[in-house]
């Protein structure tokens, strides 16, 4: 029961189709199906809450690497807010952009 709870999340949770997940509890015997907890009595993270975890990091962006000879970096994300950071030798200059559903393709201006 706990496998098929999370497949069905995990076809109901793709990014372009999902605005936001509500949990109405995850803990084992703190909440009233008792055999749909993410997180054993204990507090250890059982088989479905390390696929909801797994899902998450699957989803989460997080590139790294250096810009091409345009100044230019590419990378592949989902739609939300990201926070790109950029060192240089003079220190690190943080900015944040968001991805938006129709977005093929961004420039983010590091220099304002």
């Amino acid at each position: 029961m706990l496998s098929e709870h999370v497949v069905e999340q995990d076809v109901a949770m793709l990014p372009a189709a999902v605005a936001g997940v509500v949990l109405w509890g995850f803990m084992q015997g703190r909440m009233w199906r008792q055999d749909a907890s993410l997180v054993d009595a204990d507090g250890t993270i059982n088989e479905a809450g390390q696929r909801l975890v797994d899902l998450r990091r699957e989803w989460m962006s997080d590139a790294r690497g250096t810009v091409d000879g345009d100044g230019n970096f590419r990378f592949r994300g989902y739609h939300g807010t990201y926070v790109v950071q950029v060192t240089t030798a003079a220190g690190k200059t943080l900015k944040t952009f968001t991805v938006d559903k129709g977005d093929t393709s961004l420039v983010v201006d590091m220099a304002n």
